[in-house]
């Protein structure tokens, strides 16, 4: 989906690719609101993931005002893709024929099946539903009115297939194809369909009588980058890092301002511990997000690199890095923003070694936990702090026992609150 959301660095191209775009699909207005609402997905997956990927190490603002607006999100984008299959259901009903619906009808289940559960968790997730409501056929409505995973790939490959029974050389219908396979792990038949697709794009341009030479070779460029990405990420699901570091060098080759495939370059340089490369693909990157005014993309790439220099041991250039990601989001811009600085400005606290004011508030029920369950623990510091040696003798004596009644009574409340100071200290130190 973030491939289909690039932009190329020159403004006379992209408008050749909109125009040669009549021989990959048909660019509607529902098209428009689509990619309007993959981009608010987007936006909020950058969110998720700086969240739950161990780039954020804190909660930062309201879990269930987040939670409620990526549920609206999700439930937005669903109901556009089910709207787009409504409208190309109607139109193949209408010419059975039509090997543009017959495609895009393919391409919009496909991404319904990416978006949908699998048929063994609807099943749980009907029963469970049967179970709440005591309704017979409450789990049985509930699992009619989703559509599994396996059910929309299904569908999915059926239109594909159709529209290339129609026209064997549709690359739009094979490279959703290919897609498919790929998702559902066929990946030899994935990398024979995406091979052949590059070729034909490699292939000199046969111009038809009124069309224009340069747009259609544009178009082609960027069903060529297009497939080069797709057949990245497939080497790279197959442990085939080279290869995909190929592929992504012809994409960068046709389209030098392509943001995802330097993105993608630096994650395998990164994860194969080839660190300078990593460094390199990453400025790469950088450099043309901020020059494009990609926000959400120069945010990852910062979280990004600032991970890889955590991972070198870097600290000080770690920082840097979080430091320019926050420049990106001024004060007072809005509570998405707000939370966004909150989260980076964590990060920076914990390599400075400041304590985040969430996990202060935090320690004081961790150390009220540990002390209740692990008493001598709780006893230790304050024996350091005042008098070591007259506690440790009654402590020798009968202590244990006396106090172990009490704690397990009532004691603990008592002796909690005078260690209240530097009991948050000690659970974590517990931790």
């Amino acid at each position: 989906m973030a491939s289909r959301k690039r932009k190329s660095t020159d403004n006379i191209q992209r408008k050749a690719v909109r125009q040669a775009d009549a021989e990959i699909r048909e660019i509607s207005p529902q098209e428009k609101r689509r990619q309007f609402f993959l981009n608010v997905g987007v936006w909020l997956l950058v969110i998720v993931f700086c969240m739950t990927s161990g780039i954020m190490c804190f909660s930062i603002g309201d879990k269930n005002g987040d939670q409620n607006d990526q549920e609206q999100a999700q439930t937005q984008q669903r109901d556009e893709i089910q709207s787009e299959i409504d409208r190309y259901t109607q139109e193949v009903a209408n010419d059975a024929q039509n090997v543009e619906a017959l495609a895009n009808l393919g391409y919009y289940w496909l991404q319904k099946g990416m978006a949908s559960p699998k048929a063994e968790s609807l099943k749980k997730k009907a029963a469970k539903a049967k179970q709440a409501d005591g309704d017979k056929d409450g789990g049985e409505a509930e699992e009619k009115h989703e559509v599994s995973k396996e059910e929309a790939f299904a569908n999915a490959r059926d239109y594909l297939t159709k529209a290339l029974n129609l026209d064997k050389n549709h690359i739009f219908a094979k490279k959703n194809l290919a897609d498919l396979d790929a998702e559902e792990n066929h990946y030899e038949s994935a990398r024979k369909a995406y091979n052949e697709i590059l070729a034909f794009c490699k292939e000199p341009v046969k111009v038809k009588e009124g069309e224009d030479e340069t747009s259609v070779q544009v178009g082609r460029n960027n069903q060529r980058v297009d497939v080069d990405l797709s057949l990245a990420k497939l080497n790279m699901r197959d442990n085939k890092l080279e290869e995909a570091v190929a592929c992504l060098d012809d994409a960068v080759s046709v389209d030098p301002g392509n943001i995802e495939a330097y993105t993608m370059k630096a994650f395998i340089y990164s994860e194969a511990n080839q660190f300078p490369k990593a460094h390199e693909a990453y400025k790469s990157a950088l450099a043309i997000a901020v020059n494009m005014g990609e926000l959400n993309s120069a945010l990852n790439l910062y979280l990004g690199e600032a991970q890889l220099y955590k991972k070198e041991g870097s600290k000080g250039e770690a920082k840097k890095s979080l430091e320019a990601a926050l420049a990106l989001f001024p004060e007072n811009a809005g509570p998405q923003a707000a939370a966004i600085r909150s989260m980076i400005q964590s990060q920076i606290d914990e390599i400075d070694g400041k304590k985040p004011a969430s996990a202060k508030n935090a320690a004081p029920r961790k150390a009220k936990t540990v002390t209740a369950e692990v008493k001598p623990a709780g006893e230790e510091k304050p024996a350091e702090e005042a008098a070591p040696a007259a506690e440790e003798k009654p402590a020798e004596e009968a202590a244990p026992a006396a106090e172990e009644k009490p704690a397990e009574e009532a004691a603990p409340a008592g002796e909690e609150k005078p260690a209240e100071e530097p009991a948050p200290a000690d659970g974590q130190n517990e931790q």
